[in-house]
């Protein structure tokens, strides 16, 4: 589960950004991706340059929280598993990571879901 792509929507986000990502690390999930709506903010911009180089997918506009679908960027990861979220949406810092095998499990039993979480 810890190889399963992440897709994280962001926009001027820096400070949930960087709380989520440091959740990913100290967990051992290492395949996450920033999708970037056109940010501006510079403190951002230098975490973007400084410590997630090549982990992030610039556009060149603000397509807004459906970007992964409209950019088709699900046509990285169509027909497997993935995880996808926003960068303000953060879990319980103590939370242990099994939490997304739950989410797995549950989403495999019930296979009329179109998703978990």
């Amino acid at each position: 589960m810890k190889n399963t792509p992440i897709f994280i929507n962001n926009r001027n986000h820096y400070t949930f950004l960087k709380e989520l990502i440091d959740w990913f690390d100290k967990n051992g999930f290492t395949n996450y991706y920033v999708i970037d709506n056109d940010s501006t903010y510079p403190p951002l911009l230098d975490y973007y340059k400084n410590y997630l180089k090549g982990r992030v997918i610039f556009l060149q506009r603000n397509v807004g929280h459906l970007s992964f679908w409209k950019e088709g960027l699900i046509n990285r990861v169509k027909n497997s598993f993935y995880i996808y979220t926003d960068s303000d949406i953060l879990p319980v810092l103590e939370s242990n990571p099994a939490f997304i095998s739950d989410l797995y499990d549950a989403f495999k039993k019930y296979s009329f879901a179109l998703k978990a979480g």
